[in-house]
């Protein structure tokens, strides 16, 4: 039996006291309060809920509460319990702060930024509000205010750990490599144990394509708050060999992610295991059969008997890849060949024409990943024939597209297998960076790419080519949000594609 901490002595007294006074508004409140500082927001919440029916419309409890409700991600109910806190106290700095971060994380990055204004107008020295307002300018790509709130911030306090962690992603936008990851390991030095630090740290290494150093500072990514805890007795894998044991390779993360991680499969194969596969169920029908395993089993469902296991994403670093060996086969991925043959006759009809899949909108997070249809306008030139491969939609999309653009929407596709049949009868696709990009250079398809700056950690920061998918081609943004150099330079390397006849 382990000696009990201070939190703990503190509140074993705390729960004591409520139960000596069932009816005390300070009991819940001060007993909540030690919950959620001792990193248990969820048993703070009911707590905090029972002070405020004891003690409606009381400023502190309301403001622990949206707290301890943005601590779990509970959003919505956050941002209106820190409204009502600021109904009692409109200008109070930290009902300011934790509702500028609500809006952050829901990424109303404009209102979060108002609120965090809100909070320096109060108390222009508050640390963290800085911190936080320098973060989500950074996230709009105003890098210049950004840098000098967390340069003020750092000279202010030296010792908070979240403004070098920050300054470090300022920098990594700027592309000042060395500056980020001085200040990430200084946040680090600060919080050793912190999750978000050394993640940023370990992308800014994979971005560099420094993999060999990147990969364990990744593995991180597993401890942090949004990544769902997956705990089994079956110990994980480190890449011995497996001499006929069955291993379970579980899901992370988005589509892309799991197309793009699938080519390590057959690695695990040789070495002697047996695999049992998690996949999304959008994705199901697209592998089974295509990769070597021994059964696939749906997202969260009980994958039955295994011996070890490892997450998808984990496996470039248990075999140790860095950029000289990453595993690239020309087509790891195809539709059945039934499908295939069924998506040739539904488009039987724009056969002679040049055929190009193009999406220009994912999902929502993270940002950057959608160009607004009104900037695809000089794609429409020449004989091509589009295809769109999204579905995702946005209100005025139709509305919003060129006249001139001639956009098939094709018949409806039930999952990632469709998308895959429909993805053969292209020439070409054409991409922001979303899984139909993935799933195109899985295929082998020409695929361009359209990225955002800063561009995700796969696609590494200065280059036209991707080692990951050797059909791909790069088109990077210079600067943030910026799309339209980027579809002007997409449209005169297709209209070379169609005069070329290939893409």
């Amino acid at each position: 039996m382990t000696d009990s901490t201070p939190y703990d002595r503190a509140i074993e007294a705390l729960c004591a006291r409520v139960a000596q006074q069932p009816d005390s508004a300070p009991a819940y409140r001060a007993l909540g309060a030690a919950l959620r500082e001792a990193g248990a927001a969820h048993r703070a919440i009911p707590i905090l809920r029972r002070a405020l029916e004891l003690q409606p419309d009381h400023f502190d409890t309301l403001l622990r509460l949206g707290g301890a409700l943005l601590d779990v991600g509970e959003l919505d109910e956050a941002g209106a319990t820190l409204r009502q806190a600021q109904s009692l106290q409109p200008a109070h700095p930290v009902a300011h702060n934790l509702l500028g971060a609500a809006l952050a994380a829901q990424d109303n990055l404009p209102a979060a930024i108002a609120q965090y204004r809100q909070a320096l107008a109060a108390q222009p020295a508050y640390v963290e509000v800085l911190s936080n307002l320098a973060d989500a300018l950074r996230q709009t790509g105003a890098l210049d205010e950004a840098l000098a709130r967390l340069q003020h911030a750092i000279t202010l306090a030296p010792g908070y750990p979240g403004a070098h962690n920050n300054l470090g992603m300022v920098w990594s936008d700027l592309r000042r490599f060395d500056k980020a990851l001085a200040s990430f390991d200084r946040a680090i030095a600060l919080a050793p144990d912190n999750a978000r630090y050394h993640t940023n740290r370990g992308i800014t290494l994979l971005r560099c394509g420094d993999f060999p150093a990147g990969w364990p500072e990744y593995e991180w990514r597993l401890k942090l708050e949004a990544a769902p805890p997956r705990r089994w007795t079956q110990p994980r894998w480190q890449g011995e060999p497996l001499d006929g044991r069955r291993i379970f390779l579980h899901a992370e993360q988005g589509f892309g992610d799991m197309i793009q991680f699938l080519r390590y499969v057959p690695r695990v194969v040789a070495r002697g295991g047996r695999v049992v596969l998690e996949s999304p169920p959008e994705l199901l029908r697209l592998f089974d059969g295509a990769i070597p395993v021994e059964r696939l089993v749906r997202l969260g469902d009980d994958p039955g008997d295994f011996d070890c296991y490892c997450p998808l994403l984990s496996l470039p670093g248990v075999f140790q890849t860095d950029l000289a060996h990453i595993p690239t086969p020309a087509a790891y991925l195809q539709p059945p060949p039934l499908l295939a043959d069924t998506w040739r006759r539904r488009l039987a009809p724009t056969e002679n024409c040049f055929r190009v899949g193009l999406a220009w909108r994912g999902r929502p997070h993270p940002r950057g990943r959608s160009i607004a249809p009104a900037h695809l306008a000089p794609l429409a030139a020449g004989e091509v024939t589009f295809f769109k491969l999204h579905t995702e939609t946005a209100p005025g999309d139709a509305d919003a597209l060129p006249a001139r653009l001639r956009l098939l929407d094709g018949p409806a596709r039930a999952d990632f297998a469709d998308l895959a049949g429909l993805i053969t009868q292209m020439d070409l696709v054409i991409s922001i960076d979303t899984a139909a990009a993935h799933l195109a250079g899985a295929m082998g398809k020409p695929v361009w790419v359209l990225l955002p700056t800063p561009s995700d950690w796969r696609w590494l920061h200065d280059r036209q080519d991707s080692p990951w998918y050797a059909s791909m081609r790069l088109f990077r943004q210079q600067r943030p949000n910026d799309w339209p150099p980027v579809v002007e330079r997409v449209a005169a390397a297709l209209t070379e594609a169609v005069r070329r006849g290939r893409g």
